[in-house]
């Protein structure tokens, strides 16, 4: 197009913003909706530079569309957040040339729907998550899935019902969340089994408003099927295996065990053997310091030979085989005893007399087996009749190579046996092997010899004593499943700590985008979806408990607000009437809040389950030193007076499909949180649950006035931002670069280090630190910290983390001035910085 033939018709009936500039950027002519753009009427923008009517700057800014057009000669486009209009454009740029020389510039915008923007941004993000997501509308249809989601069905996904994909129905589910995911506007998390592929998963279920109105349900499954198979498999080889297991730790504190090791030990079953210390059953302290050594350099023991003591101080000896693990950031020793006094007898024995040794063989727990220098069995005890399943009186005589060996290894064991008896040695003599043997029904298993070359003064016999290990290897195999797993786990970690990464961009985003935006419906959708941000904060501290174990998280928690939440969602649909009677000046309780939840779930419904026909559930509280008592009372038919004194254990029921978990568990919650509980019930008239709590930190009354958010002044202080996420750090510096502060960004510790050394040496320090605490595969804030308190014993430095767990310990072991929890928003960013700016 050339100047001189422009013709403005056209481009005023086109829907996109249409500039005509000057070489230099000056507007010549603007279009209609080119106004509605920018918001300005038209004869404001003519003759004004493009990049001060678009970006609001007073020279054209480094990502100037026109300059890179210049530049490359050609046509360019690109799409941008612009936060000066406070919405995401596309733009295009082409030269125009008159007689192949430059007369001005055709400028395209368009302005993009924040919807496009933002499903594309969920849906990117849902392609790099390690499990399956998808997002399914109102009506249950499936409108997005990654890759791995796709992959269980052989049929298009899009457009399909989730119910009937998933779990092969033709009517949505009876346990679905849809529904109230959409009408209460939370979140959800629980653990499904999916027909597709009947696997488990934990399921993430959360709510997107889009700013049409448009609201979408985004739906997170890890895997975790391998894990609750392999836990339950390895509690129950745990305690079943007849062989004593140990979990310690360095210091000597014992952990668990299983019923070998108490029967062994002589440990009564009731007795906690947390208060023991592995030193207590040794009877030399220095064959405990000659272990510990042994192990610290090896990183295991094997065949360790020890004299020990019982509980009640019986000695013995015993066999060690142990492995250092670490788990959660712990070390832990995992033992195998086994009880070698009879194999010591038996040695003591054979220097004594043949008839002793028979006397004790024949009551042995080991398999002993003795061979002539034929290789013919010349004596077999009731142990190894039992392990290999022949009688004494069938075997004896017979070769014992080609009678209780594997086929396979026939060639190579005679082979070797004519070898000892010409030379006399043997590289096996005085130690114990792993072997395979082999039964007399034909299977094969695996055993332990402790094999020796007896040297009587008219001949020589050959001994071995034989331990079936069958039971042995299932367990070393289950330990490492359970390893694998705890991998499983510490990725679920990772992705938690991912998920409040992504979290803390979009929460720090969408207060941008509050700056820049003055509709107070645009507000209102901006703040509603902060929230829902808030409540898949909680979502991902949930996931973060699933990859650390059960570990208590206490809170202050409002009684008032959180039982009428829960309560009245129990008692959806049914006929009960609820009376609650939560004092307003009520303190809160200090406890977990998931804790709390299943606690308060449990009593209601067992009371909802206890009056099918209709009742009443009355619940108390009130405030009592430094507890809190809660009360719950139903008017159902009571429990049994003969069944009140077994309630609380484990295993206990009245009911018919009931697994007697669930007031035991309750008992243990409550007790784990510092509390107690009691019941009280009388036929016919009813049960009351008495529970003293924690009391919490009542807040003040400031502290429940809604603040403003805090932006602070123009400012020349500097701020070094170290984050591992690219996003993060470019987020970061255009919300501070925006209230006038001068930052700078390093991807890790070293690179910070880098950066405020040099600023330190250009006299231009920088005023305040922000440092991520982890950097995958790299010095994270811990290390930059205490490198930078070495050259500038003032800096002031502030923790920035998407982990809750320990973090009281880590700022009292360095340096932080304070600590930013992921997400945060910029209120809690601005108010942080300005307390040491």
């Amino acid at each position: 197009m050339k100047l001189k033939s422009f013709n403005p018709e056209f481009f005023e009936l086109l829907p996109d913003g249409v500039m005509i500039l000057d070489v230099k950027g000056n507007i010549l002519y603007a279009n209609k909706a080119l106004a509605e753009v920018v918001k300005k009427p038209r004869f404001k923008i003519i003759g004004r530079p493009c990049y001060e009517v678009i970006h609001g700057e007073n020279c054209p800014p480094d990502f100037c569309l026109r300059s890179k057009a210049y530049k490359e000669q050609k046509a360019c486009c690109q799409s941008m957040v612009e936060p000066h209009l406070g919405t995401r454009l596309w733009c295009y740029v082409t030269p125009i040339k008159e007689d192949d020389k430059l007369v001005g510039w055709l400028h395209i915008v368009r302005k993009l729907e924040v919807e496009d923007f933002w499903l594309h941004f969920v849906k990117k993000t849902g392609e790099i998550f390690p499990g399956l997501f998808y997002i399914v509308d109102q009506h249950f249809r499936i409108v997005f899935a990654n890759e791995k989601f796709k992959a269980l069905s052989n049929k298009e996904v899009i457009g399909d019902k989730c119910y009937k994909l998933l779990f092969g129905k033709e009517t949505p589910c009876d346990f679905c969340v849809h529904e109230d995911c959409f009408k209460e506007k939370r979140h959800f998390a629980r653990e499904i089994k999916l027909q597709a592929d009947n696997r488990w998963y934990l399921m993430l279920s959360a709510l997107v408003t889009t700013a049409k109105f448009n609201p979408y349900r985004i739906i997170y499954l890890l895997d975790i099927d391998a894990q609750k198979k392999a836990e339950e498999r390895f509690k129950r080889l745990f305690e079943d295996i007849p062989v004593a297991v140990a979990i310690s730790d360095p210091e000597g504190r014992i952990h668990m065990v299983n019923q070998a090791f108490r029967k062994l030990y002589q440990i009564p079953e009731n007795f906690d053997v947390t208060h023991l210390k592995a030193q207590d059953f040794y009877v030399r302290k220095e064959d405990r310091e000659k272990f510990l050594a042994l192990l610290k350099e090896k990183g295991e023991v094997k065949q360790y030979e020890v004299e020990q003591k019982s509980l009640t101080g019986n000695p013995f000896f015993v066999e060690i085989t142990s492995k250092l693990v670490e788990e959660d950031g712990k070390t832990y020793i995992w033992n195998i005893l086994y009880d070698i006094t009879p194999l010591k007898k038996i040695q003591e024995a054979l220097l004594e007399s043949e008839f002793l040794f028979r006397s004790l063989s024949e009551e042995s727990p080991l398999g002993v087996v003795l061979m002539d220098e034929e290789g013919k069995i010349t004596y077999f005890n009731p142990k190894a009749e039992k392990i290999f399943g022949y009688k004494k009186e069938e075997i004896i005589g017979r070769d014992l190579h080609l009678t209780l060996v594997p086929e396979k290894y026939h060639l190579k064991y005679k082979s070797s046996f004519k070898e000892v008896i010409k030379t006399g040695k043997s590289k096996l003599a005085g130690k114990r092997v792993e072997l395979e043997a082999r039964r007399k029904d034909g299977s094969v298993f695996p055993v332990e010899i402790f094999f020796n070359v007896l040297n009587l003064p008219n001949h020589r016999l050959f001994l071995g004593l034989v331990q079936d290990i069958s039971e042995r290897k299932k367990l070393e195999e289950e330990r490492i499943n359970l390893e694998k797993h705890r991998a499983l786990e510490l990725m679920a970690g990772g992705v938690a700590h991912d998920f409040n990464n992504l979290l803390a961009s979009l929460m720090l985003n969408l207060d941008l985008a509050r700056q820049f935006s003055r509709d107070e419906k645009v507000i209102e959708i901006l703040t509603r979806s902060q929230e829902a941000i808030k409540e898949a904060q909680r979502l991902s501290q949930r996931l973060l408990l699933f990859a650390r174990g059960d570990i208590p998280q206490p809170e202050d928690v409002s009684l008032k607000e959180f039982l009428k939440d829960i309560i009245t969602f129990l008692l959806r649909g049914s006929s009960i009437r609820l009376h609650l009677e939560i004092p307003d000046d009520l303190p809160p309780v200090k406890m977990d809040p998931a804790h709390l939840s299943q606690i308060i779930q449990n009593l209601v419904v067992n009371a909802k389950e206890a009056m099918p026909e209709g009742g009443t559930i009355f619940i108390q509280a009130e405030s009592l030193d430094d507890k809190v008592v809660l009360i719950i009372r139903d008017t159902g038919p009571g429990i049994p007076e003969e069944s009140l004194p077994y309630i609380f254990e484990p295993g206990f029921t009245t009911k018919e499909t009931g697994t007697g978990l669930g007031l035991a568990t309750v008992k243990v919650l409550v007790e784990r949180a510092g509390g107690e509980i009691e019941v009280n019930s009388i036929p016919g008239q009813g049960t009351t649950f008495k529970l003293v709590l924690p009391k919490g930190k009542a807040r003040s009354k400031k502290e429940d006035i809604k603040k403003e958010t805090f932006f602070p002044s123009a400012s020349k202080a500097k701020i070094l931002v170290m984050d591992d996420e690219e996003y993060l750090r470019d987020l970061l510096k255009e919300a501070l670069s925006i209230n006038g502060f001068s930052v700078e960004t390093a991807k890790d510790g070293p690179e910070a280090l880098e950066k405020y050394r040099n600023a330190l040496s250009k006299g231009s320090p920088f005023n305040l630190v922000i440092l991520d605490l982890t950097v995958p595969g790299g010095k994270g804030g811990l290390w930059a910290i205490e490198k930078l308190k070495e050259i500038d014993p003032n800096v002031k430095a502030i923790l920035s983390t998407g982990y809750n767990k320990d973090i009281d310990q880590v700022l009292e072991k360095y340096p932080f001035t304070d600590v930013l929890t992921k997400p945060y928003d910029l209120e809690k960013l601005y108010s942080t910085i300005a307390k040491y700016i």
